[in-house]
């Protein structure tokens, strides 16, 4: 009898010590790994309204209008080019501004642009109907842009009226 209660006792030792065994949480773990791919892209945030200018073709000096109110943003790192198309003169070197009435009647002009970032290059193009403007966005803030419209002056004796034209400005990226 003794042999059994020492055989029951050594038993309930060994199974008790698998019930314990049995508690104990297994598991395994692994890696991953992430990858976040970032896009060229640049959006415009405020366009530019219809402009209006007066003409006198006697007066000695180009007729500009200056806008500054116009903003766009790139993704650092983006190639940007910056074009203008003059809807009277598609692929054209200069704007048309046709007389609505008398479209014989054409005042030739030029988009320039200023593009100047908070800490960075000032990119400048004279003509963006001749020749497209061209960089890398630097930084995501928001550059500084005058867009000015530069009427030329001489030898521009037309007859009066209302000239109307349709520019549309490119940003390629």
């Amino acid at each position: 009898m003794r042999n059994k209660l020492i055989g029951g006792i050594l038993a309930g030792a060994i199974f008790g010590g698998v019930t314990v065994a049995d508690t104990v949480p297994l598991g395994s773990s692994g890696d991953f790994d992430i990858t976040a791919n970032v896009v060229p892209n640049c959006v415009i945030l405020n366009g530019i309204p219809d402009q209006s200018v007066p003409y006198d073709p006697f007066v000695n000096t180009d007729t500009d209008i200056q806008y500054t109110g116009f903003s766009f943003k790139c993704v650092t790192g983006t190639s940007v080019t910056i074009y203008a198309e003059s809807q009277n003169n598609p692929g054209g070197n200069f704007g048309h501004l046709v007389n609505t009435t008398d479209p014989a009647e054409i005042l030739q002009y030029r988009v320039s642009l200023v593009v100047a970032y908070p800490s960075g290059p000032v990119v400048t193009e004279g003509n963006l109907f001749q020749n497209s403007l061209s960089f890398v966005a630097p930084n995501p803030n928001p550059p500084a842009i005058t867009v000015e419209t530069v009427i030329i002056a001489s030898n521009q004796n037309v007859a009066a009226g209302t000239y109307t034209d349709t520019v549309t400005l490119n940003i390629q990226y």
